[in-house]
Formats: structure tokens, C-alpha cells, sequence
């Protein structure tokens, strides 16, 4: 298993399956529970292959819109800071020198992260053989529609996708709802299933540039999105704003998110959120233990 490393290109942590290709009766059943458990896993994992297909799309999609939006951002105040006139050639050139900058510049201006910009030497040469005074001028219109569709076209696209397999039992097929023997009651968070399709929702939003969070204004148009009752999402967003600071972090949205949807389907809303419903980083030992 150590030797896969070698074998498998990718920075993430990829998920290993146990089991046996053994078709006979088990000799030592010491082990049975967990090769079913395992076997339960990879077939769902199988079953939900069309839908982390289709958010992973999502995802890549939110990352381009998302540089596109920078990109406008950067051209717009590139093209504004150039001369009108003459010295135009020796202007662009301390530009370019200076690029860092108007990174800061347009990071600081119009609150983004720090993580939506380009590398900033690849973007440098792409620039040196560019004409700025030839830029187009900040598109404000074309910026309001990257952040309709990132806020409330995205959202709404999400909802549309098939809902990963829950476990239930499907006819004509043993229930896949088999708990895991090694998995410890505080690591069991019930927004896990959920979780990449409303990160990918986050991720699309006008985040703090500092704090990585998204403020009331910003979550309202997503959560609306869902479906959701309005008069439910006074009681959602107190549930899920969990250290009551007016923002909500990726794992705060996802409990947002998963109550919608919950209200939604005529669920009544708790008047507080169970251990099972909060992020196992946000529980706290004395949580765990009750």
C-alpha cells in the first residue's frame, strides 16, 4: 500500500478499499464485518460516481469563473493606470515590474482571495507582449453577471443534480447502510455526504479576503435558492452562524445548506443542532463526552 505513492500522481488522499478476492466460504470470519462494510462502501461509491462526475465539473468551472472575474479586475486597472498620451512603453514596463502590487491593489479594492489570482510570474510573461493602452476598460455589467451566476445560477444547478445514494435499501439490493467498525462515533457528521456539493457553492461566492468566510449578504441569494421557507431561514441561520459572528465558514454553509434543504422537504427545524449535525472541528470535548 506504501508503494502507491509511486504509482499515484495526485496530491489528494485517495480512498483504499479492503477486501478479498477470495469466492469461497470465509475460513476466519474475524474479519467478515469489515470486508462487508468495505464491499458496501465501493459500491456505493460506484453509485455515486455520476453525481462527484458532475460537481467536480461544477468545481473546475467555479475556478474559472472565479480567475475570470480577477482577470477583469487586473486588465481593467492595468488599462486605468496607463497614460493617455505619450511614455505609454515605459509606463507598461514598470507595470509589469511591479505587478505585485496591483495584485495587492485589486485584492485590497475589491475584496478577493488571495487564491483567485494567477501565478503571478506566469502572468507576467503573458502580459510583456500585450498592448495595455489597448485594454478594455472595466466591464462593470460583465462583473455583476459572473457574480449572478457564481451566487444564484450555481446554487440552483447543484439543487438540479441527482442526490447521492443515502444508504436505503433499493429493491432488488441489500442496504449499503453498514456502519463502518473502525469509524469512532466523534468523527460522524451527518453534512459529510453533502459536503462537496455545497463547497462547491461556497466556493463560488464573494468571500471575505481575510477570513475565508462569506457574510450574511453574500450567503442570502444561495440559501434562497434552495427552496427554502422564508420564514425558516432566520432559525437556520442562527443554527448554523455557530459563533454568532455575522459569517458563515465552508462547514457553517454546509450546515446552512443542509437544513435548507431539510426545511424544504417539511422538516421541523431543531431548536439546536445535535453532535451529529456539528463539524467534528468545531465540537468540543465536553460535546463529545454528553
Amino acid at each position: 500500500m506504501w508503494s502507491m505513492g509511486k504509482v499515484l500522481k495526485t496530491p489528494e488522499v485517495l480512498r483504499v478499499f479492503i477486501g478479498s478476492f477470495w469466492d469461497q466460504p470465509m475460513a476466519f470470519t474475524d474479519n467478515a464485518e469489515l470486508f462487508e462494510a468495505e464491499e458496501n462502501d465501493l459500491l456505493t461509491e460506484l453509485r455515486n460516481l455520476p453525481q462527484n462526475a458532475a460537481i467536480r465539473k461544477i468545481n473546475e468551472f467555479v475556478k474559472r469563473a472565479r480567475l475570470a472575474k480577477v482577470h477583469c479586475f487586473l486588465i481593467g486597472v492595468l488599462r486605468e493606470k496607463m497614460p493617455a498620451m505619450i511614455g505609454k512603453e515605459k509606463k507598461q514596463k514598470a507595470l509589469i515590474e511591479t505587478l505585485g502590487e496591483t495584485f495587492r491593489e485589486v485584492q485590497r479594492r475589491y475584496h478577493l482571495p488571495p487564491g483567485d489570482f494567477p501565478q503571478l510570474d506566469e502572468f507576467q510573461k503573458k502580459l510583456a507582449d500585450r498592448k495595455f493602452h489597448k485594454f478594455a476598460s472595466l466591464n462593470v455589467k460583465g462583473i455583476q453577471e459572473i457574480d449572478d451566476l457564481l451566487s444564484k445560477d450555481i446554487p440552483k444547478l447543484m439543487a438540479s443534480l441527482p442526490k447521492k445514494d443515502d444508504g436505503k435499501v433499493v429493491e432488488g439490493h441489500a442496504s449499503f447502510s453498514t456502519t463502518n467498525p473502525f469509524a469512532s462515533a466523534e468523527s460522524i457528521w451527518d453534512i459529510e455526504p453533502f459536503k462537496d456539493e455545497f463547497d462547491a457553492v461556497f466556493q463560488g461566492l464573494q468571500l471575505d479576503s481575510q477570513t475565508n468566510r462569506a457574510s450574511g449578504s453574500v450567503c442570502m441569494a444561495p440559501l434562497q435558492a434552495t427552496g427554502c421557507p422564508p420564514q425558516a431561514l432566520k432559525t437556520i441561520w442562527e443554527l448554523a452562524d455557530m459563533d454568532k459572528d455575522g459569517y458563515l465558514d465552508q462547514e457553517e454553509f454546509a450546515i446552512a445548506m443542509y437544513l435548507c434543504n431539510r426545511a424544504k422537504e417539511g422538516d421541523t427545524m431543531p431548536t439546536e443542532l445535535s453532535v451529529s449535525m456539528i463539524p467534528p472541528s468545531k465540537r468540543s470535548a465536553s460535546t463529545v463526552d454528553s
